[in-house]
C-alpha cells in the first residue's frame, strides 16, 4: 500500500496549532509529524478524500502544502531511521530495540517504530503518559480507546493494572499494538482491532484512556461514561488547547463528568475526568 506525504509547511506556531486541529479531524490522516521547521508531515493512503479540506485551508490560511507518493516500505525505514528514544525524566521511557537500554526510569517500554501513533514524540502522548503517573492503577480495569502502538496500555500494566483492553481501528496499529505487548512481555493486555462498539455490553472499567481526536472524543462522551464504574477516571488528549478545551469540557460534564485536572504541552492539553453521575 502506497502513501500520500503532505507536507503543511506552516513555520508559525499559531499556524500550526491551527493545522493540527484541521487535520485531526480528518479520518483518513493515519499519522501526523509536527516539525518546527518544516511544519507539519501528514500521512494518507487516500489523498482524494482529504484534497479538498486541505486545499480550502491551505487558501484560508495562505500556508502552503506539497505532496508526495511514497511507497510503504520506504515510508516504515524512513520512520524507524528517525526514530529517537522518548524520556519522561525520572518516570518512564520509550525506545525501541536497537537503542540501548535507557538508565534512570522507573518503567522503559520497548516498541518497533512504524506509522502508528503513539511513539511518546507527540505532545499528547507525552501528555497522557505524564497524568498517568499520578493515577492509580494498582488492579484496575482499564480501556485503551484509540491504542495506537499500544503505549498507554503496555504503561498501564507496568503500573498495576490486572486488565487491560487496548482497541484501534486501524489494522496497522492492530498488528502494531500485537507486536509491541509482546516484546514487553505484558500478560494483561487483549489487543483488538475494532471501535468503541467492540466492548461487549455491560463491561465496565476503572479507568479509561482516550487519546483520539476531538471528533470521535465528542461522538463517544455518553458511552464512555456507561462503560465506567461509578467513580471511574477518564483521561483525554489529542485535544488543542485554545480550539477543543471548551468544547470537551461542556461535553463532559453534560455527559456526568466532573474536569479533576488539566495538563498542557505545545498548544495541546490533556484533561482528567471523573464519573460523577
Amino acid at each position: 500500500m502506497d502513501y500520500t506525504k503532505i507536507n503543511i509547511q506552516a513555520t508559525e506556531v499559531a499556524d500550526r496549532e491551527l493545522w493540527l486541529g484541521i487535520l485531526s479531524q480528518q479520518d483518513a490522516i493515519i499519522g501526523l509529524e509536527e516539525l518546527e521547521r518544516e511544519g507539519i508531515i501528514a500521512y494518507t493512503t487516500d489523498w482524494e478524500s482529504v484534497r479538498e479540506a486541505i486545499e480550502h485551508w491551505s487558501q484560508q490560511t495562505n500556508v502552503p502544502f506539497v505532496i508526495n507518493e511514497e511507497a510503504e516500505q520506504n515510508w516504515n525505514a524512513t520512520w524507524e531511521s528517525n526514530f529517537e528514544p522518548v524520556v519522561i525524566a525520572g518516570f518512564c521511557s520509550v525506545r525501541a530495540d536497537f537503542h540501548a537500554p535507557i538508565t534512570g526510569v522507573q518503567y522503559d517500554i520497548r516498541i518497533t517504530p512504524k506509522m502508528s501513533f503513539g511513539t511518546g514524540h507527540h505532545a499528547t502522548t507525552r501528555l497522557m503518559m505524564t497524568q498517568m503517573k499520578d493515577l492509580d492503577f494498582k488492579n484496575k480495569s482499564v480501556f485503551d480507546y484509540g491504542s495506537g502502538t499500544g503505549i498507554l496500555a503496555i504503561l498501564a500494566e507496568m503500573l498495576g493494572a490486572t486488565r487491560v483492553d487496548a482497541v484501534d481501528i486501524d489494522e496497522w496499529s492492530y498488528e502494531n499494538g500485537l507486536e509491541n505487548v509482546t516484546t514487553n512481555q505484558c500478560r494483561h493486555i487483549t489487543v483488538a482491532k475494532g471501535d468503541i462498539n467492540w466492548v461487549k455490553p455491560g463491561t465496565k472499567y476503572d479507568i479509561i484512556l482516550a487519546n483520539i481526536n476531538r471528533h470521535i472524543l465528542l461522538e463517544s462522551m455518553a458511552q464512555l461514561n456507561n462503560l465506567l464504574h461509578a467513580d471511574g477516571q477518564l483521561l483525554l488528549s489529542g485535544i488543542l488547547k485554545l480550539q477543543d478545551t471548551n468544547i470537551i469540557v461542556e461535553k463532559a460534564k453534560s455527559c456526568g463528568f466532573e474536569m479533576i485536572r488539566q495538563t498542557e504541552d505545545n498548544g495541546w492539553t490533556a484533561i482528567l475526568f471523573k464519573k460523577v453521575n
